[in-house]
């Protein structure tokens, strides 16, 4: 029950981030800012969203994060959508955090939700962020999955180990590899069969 609230609040407020007008971007007097890059943004050709998204990264005004946000939510191209938690993430404001952990959770692209969750790694990692990645460990993307227990990995506590010990069977070596490493230097004995390991009980 508690988890659907959260999943029913989470969609709230893309919805809101979905329906509201594009913000003011407030910026430094002494930054050049291009007039029309709110024009670009809503631009229907992708290149032109695309170089209006990368225009926003030397700016680290808080008024400029909901329109990222958004872009994140709605855009319909990939790249600009990628582009966005890039920017996020180069920001490293606390408050683009709610908007990464959404885009990691609930983007129908893996590659963008790879994307958001590397950029909120770079964040740091406390208590939401940590919930957002435990579950980025069953995303059906191998790179989720990898980002995600590397975000975690100085966070472990005996409570995930059954979570990180399910990816000692991964289908990505990587991924099996980061594991395995985590694992061990909990003091947990493994053994390997084939290309595979599990506990040693």
């Amino acid at each position: 029950m508690i988890r659907r609230h959260r999943i029913f609040f989470a969609m709230a407020a893309l919805l809101a981030v979905f329906t509201s007008p594009l913000p003011k971007i407030s910026l430094a007097a002494d930054v050049p800012f291009p007039k029309n890059l709110l024009d670009d943004l809503r631009s229907k050709d992708q290149s032109i969203r695309l170089s209006a998204v990368q225009a926003i990264k030397p700016y680290r005004e808080l008024t400029s994060l909901p329109v990222l946000e958004r872009i994140l939510v709605v855009d319909p191209d990939t790249g600009v959508k990628i582009a966005a938690a890039v920017s996020l993430g180069q920001l490293k404001e606390p408050a683009s955090r709610e908007g990464l952990i959404n885009g990691l959770l609930f983007d129908s692209s893996g590659l963008v939700r790879f994307r958001c969750g590397e950029a909120l790694s770079m964040l740091g990692v406390n208590r939401d962020e940590k919930q957002a990645f435990l579950r980025g460990l069953e995303d059906p993307d191998k790179r989720v999955r990898y980002i995600s227990l590397h975000a975690i990995s100085s966070k472990v506590q005996d409570s995930d180990i059954s979570l990180i010990a399910d990816l000692l069977a991964d289908d990505s070596t990587v991924v099996r590899e980061l594991a395995h490493q985590i694992l061990s230097k909990r003091g947990i004995v493994l053994e390997k069969i084939g290309d595979r390991y599990r506990m040693v009980k």
